[in-house]
């Protein structure tokens, strides 16, 4: 697939490169070629890709780009904020919905591995990886987050970039876009319309993952809090929670996951998250180690203690250059106690 280029998008957007990626057999990849935000507003020259089309057609029709304040670069649908309205117009079905997040992850992990950027897996979806290392049942995005490095990285030579993969059992690819948030590089947490900074979004559903950058806490370690660091979401670390990322799998895929990931999870969503087997109407069958539908769920008592939590991945060291005392591999980390 050849790439094309319609025009150069702020300082940020650069010639992308195409790579044969070294995929999980769930997918293979083609090519990549890149868009720009612009030609949504134009017409396109006649030998850019199709997709320039599609982007056309689905702009503003269930988009909230009409509605939404002005500074705010990503636009959510009309019917769910957990959709990209330039590319659907309805919400997948359940089963449709779980196949196409997994699907969604393994082809986001397996890029962002091949092109060396570094990523791990965040909040809700780290949640999942803890219960059973799989994407729950019932949420409907994905959650990740990114080194500064590495956004600046994916901003400069990626953005805008489309990726097609074939997944196994799939009679047709689809085709997954990198966008970066030209925002991205303002780091303040007033920036509150522009928390995301950037998402890989599948073209076919317009299901997405927000993809957020870890940034250092400057004022907080200049006022004694070592290692402070934060994303433009509010949610604050220490880097020594963060780093070194641990090696483990998500969805049958290669992933990353922060060192101290029961603390970064009692502390974000409860000590309960961790020990609750019933939740948005389904229960955790540890036989089967997956979230079954309440009304399909056998009526049966939960076993006593309360779930095991998984074995600590082995620690790998960060690809951050500048934090050369990550990189002596460290033990298990820290383990909380689980009332």
């Amino acid at each position: 697939m050849r790439l094309s280029l319609l025009s150069a998008w702020l300082p940020i957007l650069a010639l992308p490169v195409v790579h044969s990626l070294a995929l999980p057999p769930q997918a293979s990849h083609s090519a990549s070629h890149s868009v720009a935000p612009e030609a949504l507003d134009v017409t396109p020259p006649t030998n850019t890709h199709e997709i320039i089309t599609a982007r056309t057609n689905l702009t503003g029709t269930d988009s909230n780009a009409d509605t939404d304040p002005p500074g705010k670069y990503f636009h959510e649908a009309h019917f769910h904020h957990h959709y990209d309205g330039r590319f659907a117009k309805s919400e997948a079905p359940y089963q449709d919905r779980r196949e196409t997040l997994i699907a969604l992850i393994r082809a986001y992990l397996a890029t962002m591995n091949e092109i060396g950027a570094e990523t791990w897996i965040m909040h809700g979806s780290l949640l999942g990886w803890w219960w059973n290392k799989r994407i729950m049942p019932w949420d409907t995005d994905l959650d990740v987050m990114i080194s500064e490095q590495s956004a600046d990285h994916l901003a400069k030579y990626y953005n805008m970039t489309v990726h097609h993969y074939k997944h196994e059992g799939w009679n047709i690819g689809r085709d997954y876009m990198l966008e970066m948030n030209p925002y991205y590089t303002n780091a303040s947490i007033y920036d509150g319309l522009n928390k995301i900074d950037g998402r890989w979004v599948d073209m076919a559903s317009g299901l997405f993952i927000d993809i957020t950058v870890l940034h250092r806490d400057v004022k907080a370690q200049a006022a004694g809090v070592p290692g402070a660091m934060y994303c433009k979401d509010n949610h604050t670390y220490t880097m020594d929670t963060i780093f070194p990322l641990r090696e483990s799998v998500f969805e049958d895929t290669p992933a990353l996951i922060p060192y101290a990931y029961t603390e970064i999870l009692v502390v974000e969503y409860g000590p309960n998250s961790l020990t609750n087997k019933d939740y948005e109407k389904h229960h955790f069958d540890q036989e089967v180690m997956d979230w079954i539908p309440i009304a399909k769920a056998e009526e049966k008592p939960a076993p006593e203690p309360g779930y095991e939590p998984p074995e600590p991945p082995v620690a790998v060291p960060s690809k951050l250059p500048d934090f050369p005392a990550l990189l002596a591999p460290l033990g298990p980390g820290p383990a909380l106690p689980i009332s």
